[in-house]
């Protein structure tokens, strides 16, 4: 609901971008606008089919800043995979790339992993 995500921001200082996460013109206007409402891109969340796109278009950036943190919630053995080569590709960089599976204490394990320092 673009209200409610709207509000949300408003009330978080967050930035809203609606986004179709299987359209490379959509998640790439997502990273843009977060870069230019921010400056930088430092923790990115992703879920679902969406993972390789979605890194395909946060990685760089966060490559280029030398810092970032990745957090996939990697529900199949393809999204762990593609999880995992991202994280050996940005081993040297800066940028950390991690895959969480669903369970009962998925949200605690992902704010610690994207508060990394």
């Amino acid at each position: 609901d673009a209200t409610a995500l709207e509000k949300l921001a408003a009330d978080t200082g967050a930035l809203a971008v609606p986004t179709d996460l299987a359209s490379p013109v959509s998640v790439r206007r997502l990273v843009e606008q977060t870069l230019g409402a921010f400056g930088r891109l430092d923790v990115a969340v992703n879920l679902g089919d969406g993972i390789p796109l979605a890194m395909a278009y946060e990685i760089p950036p966060m490559r280029r800043a030398g810092r970032g943190r990745v957090v996939n919630l990697a529900a199949t053995a393809e999204a762990r995979k593609q999880s995992r080569e991202a994280a050996l590709a940005c081993a040297s960089t800066g940028v950390s790339v991690n895959a969480v599976v669903p369970g009962p204490h998925v949200a605690a394990v992902m704010v610690r992993l994207c508060s990394i320092t």
